[in-house]
């Protein structure tokens, strides 16, 4: 079976591509870190309906190489953002259908994220849905927060019932760089790194504000505690609604 290497450790994209800090317009890259801070980390993270994610995910084994016949192309389309759930009415719902490419089957299902005026990019149920699939363990569906824009640090959420083990969250200093088609144009962008580190999970992903998008998500296997396999999801299309 053919099976690739994922990118390790989080955040370290830049080997094959260091060369994209000088000359952008030439070389098409998975990440290309930058100390510098851009304006564009600073605007707000707003989505709209009509806008619409491709990636395509993997499964990763204990070693971090994902496994072909895993692969998935699943598309993210924002259906509102007036959406009611977990208490709010203010709610941006994405419908995700996963297409498992060996298979030919699809799964459709629904999320909730909430997106703050203070830069807070929150999901609901986010570490019940991990826990439950890596653990097959039940815990009260919360509002995680995913993104603090102007923190270095925060606490995520819990893993467990009574939110004694707390899921934190950093994010370094340094942004890396993607390129993605954006409105049928290849287009290189500045993200951030956030890495969410406990002892039973660990769990990183990107994000943009512009454009609006988490361009990569990367969850590690942990074979102490008997999970052998993480994933790896790459955006590859986004499409932005008309503002």
């Amino acid at each position: 079976m053919h099976m690739l290497r994922a990118i390790a450790p989080y955040g370290n994209t830049v080997h094959g591509t260091i060369a994209l800090c000088f000359f952008a317009a030439t070389f098409a890259l998975s990440g290309c870190r930058s100390t510098n801070s851009p304006d564009e980390l600073a605007a707000p993270f707003v989505l709209a309906a009509g806008d619409r994610f491709v990636y395509d995910g993997w499964t990763t084994n204990a070693f971090g190489y994902t496994l072909d016949s895993s692969k998935t192309r699943r598309t993210w389309d924002v259906l509102t953002a007036t959406a009611s759930g977990g208490g709010y009415n203010d709610a941006v719902m994405i419908r995700e259908e996963i297409l498992h490419v060996t298979t030919n089957t699809t799964t459709v299902d629904t999320f909730l994220l909430r997106l703050t005026a203070e830069g807070y990019v929150l999901r609901y149920g986010f570490l019940a849905d991990l826990v439950k699939r890596r653990e097959a363990r039940v815990i009260p569906r919360r509002w995680d927060t995913l993104v603090v824009q102007d923190a270095r640090f925060w606490t995520v959420g819990a893993l467990d019932s009574a939110g004694q083990m707390n899921v934190r969250a950093s994010v370094p200093a340094a942004e890396d760089y993607f390129n993605v088609d954006v409105n049928g144009v290849s287009s290189i962008f500045a993200a951030r790194l956030v890495e969410m580190d406990n002892e039973q999970l660990q769990y990183a992903f990107w994000f943009s504000t512009n454009p609006p998008c988490f361009p990569r998500f990367e969850e590690a296997p942990d074979p102490i505690n008997n999970i052998s396999n993480g994933s790896l999801l790459l955006l590859r299309q986004l499409r932005l609604a008309p503002r």
